[in-house]
């Protein structure tokens, strides 16, 4: 049979005559490229292909690697080579049998980094191809005596670094620099198995023992560490103020975490100068100042500017060196092995978190209704999920003011219950004026993906409070709730709340946003409505791109004007509109909207879901004398008109809808509420999971339902006739 030569075989002939070149002489230049040629005009394998000895290149001087690919000459190179690096590397091991599991995971980089140098010096310096099965292969070769010198200048580079440090670190003991004390020794630490891992290399290519030499001596890594534990454990480290405070709910600490270090050096305590301090959260969450030095006198000190977190009632401050700062050069790993085996100086602070007491033994009902609120504005959110959440102050809906008692109040209450939650962080929002400010800017600051906002009302003899949940990016909302109780049931003495005037929008609200306008038309409810109205849906949890359908019902002949609030604010008036201009219905039926079968010129059109996802709300107003109050912006059949945020004409719109409801004689209209949930498309997971552990059970009122701290999902709104 004819042995045919592939033009990757005549390349890889090249590359070994170039790497021989680079080898040796002319003459053995001459030798290595006519044997090679010979093995190519050869169908039989040579014995190195077969794992005998090259005759060329003894084991005795050479470490060897062989290497076969299917694809071409030059992958058949590189598996060489890494054959050649694998067989040192199991050598090495092999004769660090004594190192335990950790130690090896500790040097086995340095073997890694150390090898891949060695294999620089690596040759291709012979190949065959195998016509019958289409085979590639290469023989690498590394020249021992070569590479044992080259890696004994790395040994002796290395030991003279290691007694250095060693050297440094007496020198800086003597001076009472602990400082630079602990960051030789660390450094020291981190190097040591360098020197073992080129001595185990040394002895696995030079095929025989040279790491005892006088010239390689050089401290251990035990050395080290017995150095810094010694330093360690001289030092102490006294708490002089700040532990064991505590603090309201809102407020920061008062006194700053100071601490004192100092080196016991005999009977004298010598205090510690320039050492970095590490103050940090290891229970809570809030913002103190993290990184300070000791000073002249040892002393650091810290100051928790705000405490954010309401997930625990003790929040707990670790203080210590810092050993980050001291020895910054080596890799987190390294530096943590080295903590593991030493002593930190480590002390905690404790500071107490005391919920203020403003109301009375009556606040049980107020938490009970403030839970259940809490589980409806929950109810959305993917159980999976994690965000981290703030709530601003509810706003007394009549005033408009958000820093009266009761608003308070509820945010503290609403906090507290849903530090509780599973993947939800609780943060103290960081503002000024909770009136005025814009909230979702506000939200942003405080690195917050969700917030809460809400209100609260007289209506008759109850206290009316509703929440909505905002996705702070988006400004989308994802859930909202309400719930009363009776104003009797709580301390109202010292919490004002502003009856209805019906000059709250005229008077102190006159430059409310459009998010607020929006809300105030969703909230908005007659005081005694003389009829009912109902507004229902197909279902409650729907998909972007399916069909919705809205179902109508009245106990008196009105006008209606049904609004559908978008997640994003859209505000979209669903009827009337471009089929059906005239608003008025009558009693004892149900209108579908769209109309399953339209009457006269109207044509049959749908409802499609679109995007965003989120809490979509739907307010239906009806009047029994006025037609819609909206001057409506409608150019065809299938045109609706939309009241977009972020417009002046839409905040005209809200102004006109909110006016017109909230002065209007209470028994001439009515409204109706519901809600339904839009999913993304391929988004799918079981809302009302999400659920709030049960909290200390305070004794039962009689007159309350259920069991306190129940985790039931969320009640829905079914747009029940009222």
């Amino acid at each position: 049979m004819t042995v045919k030569i592939n033009p990757n075989i005549t390349s890889l002939f090249m590359i070994f005559s170039l790497l021989s070149a680079c080898a040796g002489g002319p003459a053995h230049q001459q030798k290595q490229s006519i044997a090679f040629q010979e093995n190519l005009k050869t169908t039989l394998p040579p014995q190195w292909v077969l794992g005998k000895e090259h005759p060329s290149f003894p084991m005795s001087h050479y470490v060897v690697g062989r290497g076969t690919s299917k694809e071409n000459s030059v992958s058949a190179a590189e598996n060489a080579r890494m054959d050649l690096a694998k067989t040192i590397k199991v050598n090495i091991r092999s004769k660090m049998l004594d190192f335990s599991t950790n130690r090896w995971t500790q040097i086995e980089s340095v073997v890694k980094s150390e090898v891949e140098a060695v294999l620089e010096g690596v040759e291709i310096r012979d190949g065959w191809f195998d016509e019958s099965k289409k085979n590639y292969y290469a023989y690498a070769v590394m020249n021992r005596k070569i590479a044992s010198q080259s890696i004994r200048n790395r040994i002796k580079l290395v030991a003279e670094r290691l007694n250095w440090f060693l050297d440094e670190g007496a020198k800086a003991m003597k001076q009472n620099d602990i400082v630079s004390a602990l960051s030789s020794y660390a450094s020291g630490y981190m190097e040591a198995p360098n020197l073992q891992s080129l001595k185990a290399m040394l002895n696995v290519i030079a095929q025989k023992i040279e790491g005892n030499k006088k010239e390689f001596y050089a401290p251990k890594q035990l050395t080290f560490e017995s150095k810094a534990r010694n330093l360690l454990n001289n030092i102490s480290i006294a708490i002089i103020s700040g532990n064991k405070q505590t603090v309201k709910l809102s407020n920061a600490p008062t006194e700053p975490l100071t601490l004192k270090l100092f080196l016991h050096k005999g009977l004298t305590n010598i205090p510690l100068k320039g050492v970095p301090v590490k103050f940090e959260y290891t229970n809570g969450e809030g913002f103190l100042d993290e990184e300070v030095l000791t000073d002249d006198r040892g002393i650091a000190q810290s100051v928790v500017r705000k405490i954010i977190s309401y997930n625990k009632t003790n929040h707990r401050i670790s203080a210590g060196i810092d050993f980050k700062k001291i020895a910054p050069g080596g890799s987190e790993i390294s530096l943590q092995r080295f903590l593991d085996r030493v002593k930190n100086v480590k002390t905690e602070f404790i500071i107490n978190v005391e919920k203020a007491n403003i109301i009375s033994a009556k606040s049980s009902f107020l938490r009970q209704r403030t839970l259940d609120l809490a589980k409806q504005v929950i109810h959305n959110i993917n159980p999976n999920s994690n965000h981290a959440l703030g709530v601003f102050n509810f706003r007394d809906f009549h005033s408009g003011k958000s820093t009266n008692t009761l608003s308070k109040v509820i945010r503290e209450e609403f906090e507290e219950i849903l530090s509780g939650v599973e993947g939800l962080t609780v943060r103290e929002i960081s503002y000024r004026n909770h009136q005025k400010t814009d909230k979702t800017k506000v939200a942003l600051d405080n690195n917050l993906d969700i917030y809460v906002i809400g209100d609260y009302r007289l209506v008759g003899d109850s206290i009316e409070i509703r929440a909505r949940l905002i996705e702070a990016v988006t400004n989308n909302i994802r859930g909202s709730g309400k719930v009363s109780m009776r104003k009797q049931d709580i301390n109202s003495s010292n919490l004002k709340i502003t009856e209805n005037n019906n000059s709250f929008l005229s008077e102190h609200n006159i430059n409310e946003s459009y998010d607020e306008l929006k809300e105030m038309l969703v909230d908005l409810e007659p005081k005694h409505p003389s009829f009912k109205l109902k507004v229902s849906t197909d279902k409650a949890d729907y998909r972007v791109g399916e069909k919705l359908n809205f179902f109508i019902e009245t106990s008196m002949s009105c006008y209606l004007t049904l609004l559908d609030f978008s997640p994003d604010g859209t505000i979209t008036v669903l009827f009337p509109n471009g089929n059906h201009k005239n608003n008025l219905i009558s009693p004892n039926k149900t209108y579908k909207i769209p109309p399953k079968n339209p009457l006269g010129k109207s044509k049959a059109f749908s409802l499609m879901i679109q995007e965003p996802s989120g809490l979509d709300r739907i307010k239906a107003f009806c009047d029994l004398q006025k037609p819609s109050p909206l001057k409506l912006s409608i150019k065809d059949r299938a045109d609706y008109h939309i009241i977009k945020p972020g417009t002046t004409q839409g905040k005209k719109d809200l102004k006109k809808l909110t006016e017109e409801f909230m002065t209007n004689n209470p028994n001439q209209w009515a409204e109706a509420y519901n809600e339904i949930y839009i999913f993304d498309k391929g988004v799918t997971y079981m809302r009302g999971k999400k659920t709030i552990p049960i909290l200390e059970k305070p004794e039962k009122p009689k007159d309350m339902i259920g069991t306190f701290g129940n985790e039931l999902p969320a009640p829905q709104n079914q747009g029940v006739l009222k």
